[in-house]
């Protein structure tokens, strides 16, 4: 069995998750991270990527199409965003490079797209 760690969107230094191994007394393998889209440009996701490289562990990476933050009221209302648009094309040059970006992990990277799709809370 593995133990893991959820971090929304910055993922922790070595140090921080040395400290938390530490008080819990087990290793932590798998860190697990989301990142939301934006504005689709992996020039954006570069450094954020690089810093999750630096971890000597595996990460659970959950990838949001959408604009963070949306409306509070309506998180869901990002029409560019849809099913639709997705499977029509429009992000595959960004879906491309950032998986490209991914083939370099020296890590194990276990990938979830579009968690929740039962649901009517997010624009897929």
């Amino acid at each position: 069995m593995k133990f893991g760690l959820y971090r929304l969107h910055e993922p922790l230094t070595e140090s921080e998750l040395a400290s938390i191994e530490k008080e819990y007394g087990t290793a932590i393998q798998i860190v697990s991270v989301y990142r939301a889209w934006n504005r689709c440009s992996v020039q954006d996701d570069l450094a954020w990527l690089d810093r999750l490289k630096q971890l000597p562990r595996d990460i659970l990476l959950t990838w949001e199409p959408w604009k963070i933050p949306p409306d509070p009221d309506r998180p869901f209302d990002q029409p560019d965003f849809s099913l639709k648009h997705i499977i029509a094309g429009r992000y595959d040059e960004y879906i491309r490079s950032f998986s490209r970006e991914l083939a370099t992990f020296p890590r194990t990277i276990f990938l979830r797209t579009m968690h929740e799709m039962n649901g009517n809370w997010y624009p897929w």
